[in-house]
């Protein structure tokens, strides 16, 4: 309903555990409406007497935030950039993530005032901030748009900067023969003996979906698919073809 305030739960593998104090509190603002993009949360104890729209088979997401007032995500590379480009006001939940430090992105946007940022593991804490923000209504929502127009100012085009530090980096780096061989032995021994040695099963697929066009219909299908960035050369995607037919078919 265009008419009615949107919130949007998009949390993601942050998974917060007892979503029960956040039902808690969304029961005391009946106006907003509830998006969910993952079915479990709208099944979760405290949801089941509330209205929660599930959202299925749609990413990404970007061209539909417009329609959302105030979220609760994830921050991911992905999620962070949408949201504060699209100007949502978003509580950030950072999922523990070694490879990923979603901690230092959430509390980097916090910092601009672009967002506000609440650990996995406090629950109560996260009741307690949106209760405060939906309490302070359309000027607390509109200086954290202001903020996020502010951030979004100075975003730029990295790609051209990352691929020159990605080429510099592999003009620099000169692994000896030995680690090169090092490393061609294990990759071969984990193609050819590491399932086995883990008595794992190797998942083999009868066929592959490779497409630029990513659908709910493709979501939902039993058939394992690739997808490629609409933007992808001919020849990129002949590589991933290669690759998907050498790992993943029987």
């Amino acid at each position: 309903d265009p008419n009615k305030p949107t919130l949007l739960l998009n949390l993601g593998s942050s998974a917060i555990g007892d979503l029960q104090p956040l039902a808690d509190i969304l029961q005391r603002f009946p106006d907003w409406q509830i998006l969910s993009t993952k079915d479990e949360l709208g099944r979760t104890k405290g949801f089941d007497e509330y209205r929660v729209i599930q959202l299925t088979g749609i990413f990404p997401l970007h061209p539909y935030l417009r329609a959302v007032d105030l979220a609760i995500t994830s921050v991911g590379y992905n999620a962070a950039h949408e949201f504060v480009a699209m100007n949502v006001p978003a509580i950030y939940v950072a999922a523990p993530n070694v490879t990923d430090d979603q901690k230092a992105r959430a509390n980097a946007i916090a910092k601009l005032k672009a967002g506000w940022s609440v650990s996995p593991d406090a629950p109560e804490e996260l009741a307690a901030l949106l209760n405060q923000i939906l309490t302070g209504g359309a000027s607390t929502l509109a200086a954290v748009q202001a903020n996020c127009e502010i951030a979004t100012a100075g975003f730029g085009d990295g790609a051209a900067a990352a691929a020159s530090a990605i080429l510099k980096s592999s003009a620099a780096a000169k692994p000896s023969f030995m680690m090169q061989s090092r490393l061609q032995l294990r990759l071969r021994f984990e193609r050819l003996l590491g399932n086995l040695v883990r008595r794992e099963k190797s998942l083999r697929y009868r066929e592959i979906n490779l497409t630029r066009d990513i659908s709910a219909e493709l979501i939902r299908n039993e058939i394992p698919f690739e997808h490629v960035l609409p933007t992808g050369s001919n020849a990129y995607l002949s590589a991933r073809n290669a690759l998907s037919q050498k790992w993943l078919l029987g």
